[in-house]
C-alpha cells in the first residue's frame, strides 16, 4: 500500500495505524521513499534522507502529523512533498528560483 492509500484510509478512519507510524518514522519507508529515484539524497543514500530543505522538512512534520494523531497535519505534508517533487523535476522548486533571482548556476 503506498502512502496515498495509507492517507486516504486514515481520513476514512480519522486515525493512522501503528504501522503507518512505524513506516512513517524512516527515511527508507516515509514517503520520501517513494520519490528517492527522482530525487537528491543525502550522500546518494536513502537512509541519510533528501537533500532538500522543503522535502527534508515536510517528512519530519509528515511523520510528527502521524505522531501525533494528526490526519491533516500529513495529509498537508504528503501532498506538499509531492507537489516539491514535480517542482524539483521541472525546476520550479523554490531554491532554483532562488537561484535564477540571484543569477547562480
Amino acid at each position: 500500500m503506498n502512502w496515498e492509500e495509507r492517507i486516504k484510509r486514515a481520513i476514512k478512519a480519522k486515525r493512522f495505524t501503528d504501522e503507518d507510524l512505524k513506516l512513517a518514522s524512516l527515511w527508507t519507508t516515509c514517503p520520501i521513499s517513494e520519490f528517492a529515484d527522482q530525487i537528491e539524497l543525502r550522500d546518494g543514500n536513502l537512509a541519510k534522507g533528501p537533500t532538500d530543505i522543503y522535502l527534508l522538512l515536510d517528512g519530519i512534520f509528515f511523520t510528527k502529523g502521524i505522531e501525533d494523531g494528526n490526519v491533516d497535519l500529513a495529509k498537508h505534508c504528503y501532498y506538499a512533498i509531492v507537489e516539491q517533487v514535480k517542482a524539483l523535476q521541472n525546476g520550479t522548486d523554490r531554491m532554483s528560483n532562488l537561484k535564477r533571482f540571484l543569477g547562480e548556476k
